[in-house]
């Protein structure tokens, strides 16, 4: 996982590949600059870890995730208005699911939450956004990393991590992967249709 910063111009700044972890997910930044990377760490097990830098690149803090020994792999990273971290991701091991939890800016854990997927292969979460008015979040992605079946999963939780409901949807193959919040809370969803189509032979 490497970190670097550039300035408006695009000049470089500075950059590490040290202290973050060994494969960067997501990035999300506060408004004096501190920057907090979301990646994967595979010293003692695969979890999830999270590093906060200041504006020179001075690591701040390391926050190892890891939920009873299962393996983790990190997915996105959210900053809410409440001024805390929102992060998810997947767990493979020993039980298929996905992983949320939730810190504050010094690196404090403050609640976690795990949604079992009734799903027969391992999900895969592509994209979440938060509604800055009430820190409520949406996650979404697909049920299935092999796309057998696919559908698209959609998840909101409130602010305290509690699951308010829980949709699927498929239209042949679909993987969620992008989501926007409209101004009376409603969720737009977009995804990826993957079509299977029959080729029948050439006729002699």
């Amino acid at each position: 996982c490497t970190t670097a910063l550039f300035d408006s111009s695009g000049n470089y700044i500075w950059g590490d590949s040290l202290n973050s972890g060994r494969t960067g997910i997501d990035v999300e930044v506060d408004n004096v600059g501190n920057v907090y990377v979301a990646n994967m760490d595979y010293g003692a097990g695969n979890d999830i870890k999270v590093t906060k830098y200041d504006v020179t690149g001075t690591v701040l803090f390391n926050y190892f995730y890891d939920n009873n020994g299962h393996d983790e792999s990190p997915s996105r990273i959210n900053l809410q208005s409440d001024g805390n971290l929102i992060i998810s991701g997947v767990s493979t091991t020993p039980s298929t699911g996905i992983e949320t939890f939730k810190l504050s800016l010094s690196g404090s854990f403050i609640w976690e939450v795990f949604y079992s997927t009734p799903f027969p292969d391992i999900p895969t979460l592509n994209f979440m956004a938060t509604n800055m008015s009430t820190n409520e979040f949406f996650l979404t992605g697909t049920s299935s990393i092999s796309g057998n079946p696919a559908q698209i999963f959609t998840i909101k939780y409130d602010s305290l991590g509690n699951q308010l409901w829980a949709a699927l949807y498929d239209s042949t193959a679909t993987r969620g992967m992008g989501l926007a919040i409209a101004s009376d809370g409603s969720v737009y969803v977009v995804g990826l249709n993957l079509v299977s189509k029959l080729r029948l032979p050439f006729p002699i």
